[in-house]
């Protein structure tokens, strides 16, 4: 069943350039569902011969299956070789979601290869690997007072002995691209990069620091340009 392959399948962060085998890609790296919209797209191309079908939802988290206050539709679709299809995401139900930052979701997009043959897909108990792609999906309220660019040079900093924390007074998840204190680079990797809204992340310290530089991820998937900060021991600078 498809709930079996979606245990046993490849996982990936996709970004715009990332395919799948035989072609497969998303339009975009995050989607931003604005809050007096009906509707948010996303469109899956398949730039190989191979056959797919798209299985998508969206999550509370990427380990949480539970569904989520949005739906997509169509939920099941045949990705053709050489061709694209758009998914439609809509909100659903009557959960309330805060109206002073945004809130955070996931949309997952498992394509599943057909095998070899006819060119039908086959029954999905048959297939055994796919590719599921996870994009954050915001849910943005109308009428927030600041822009999100508008927000990224003002984290706030707080250092005290073996650490630094970095708060996010604003309404937007803000998610760092680069992050720099004093000349060592964090490994965005290994350590968080997300600030969600009126939150705050650590970082550990080695030895006192004087400057942080970083950068953020915008709406479009770039990098925003550089911030900079000059730090004290004990001091919130803002």
């Amino acid at each position: 069943m498809l709930r079996t392959i979606m245990a046993i399948c490849l996982s990936a962060l996709c970004c715009v350039a990332a395919r799948a085998d035989g072609g497969v890609s998303l339009n975009q790296t995050r989607v931003i569902f604005l809050g007096g919209s009906g509707a948010q797209n996303v469109t899956v191309n398949n730039q190989g011969n191979q056959l797919y079908l798209l299985q998508s939802g969206i999550q509370m988290t990427p380990d949480d299956p539970r569904a989520a206050p949005f739906m997509v539709t169509p939920p099941l679709v045949r990705l053709a070789p050489d061709s694209s299809n758009t998914l439609r995401i809509l909100r659903q139900g009557n959960a309330r979601l805060p109206e002073d930052r945004e809130s955070l979701f996931y949309l997952s997009v498992l394509a599943i290869p057909a095998r070899s043959g006819d060119g039908a897909l086959v029954e999905a108990s048959r297939l055994s690997m796919g590719l599921r792609f996870m994009l954050k999906l915001f849910y943005r309220p109308q009428g927030l007072k600041l822009l999100p660019e508008q927000t990224y040079c003002q984290l706030q900093l707080t250092q005290n002995g073996d650490r630094v924390r970095i708060t996010n007074p604003g309404p937007y998840f803000l998610t760092f691209s680069q992050l720099t204190l004093d000349n060592q680079p964090i490994d965005l990797l290994r350590q968080p990069s997300m600030i969600p809204p009126m939150g705050y992340l650590d970082y550990p310290l080695i030895r006192p620091i004087s400057q942080v530089h970083w950068q953020l991820i915008t709406d479009y998937g770039g990098a925003s340009a550089r911030c900079q900060r000059q730090l004290s021991a004990n001091k919130e600078v803002q």
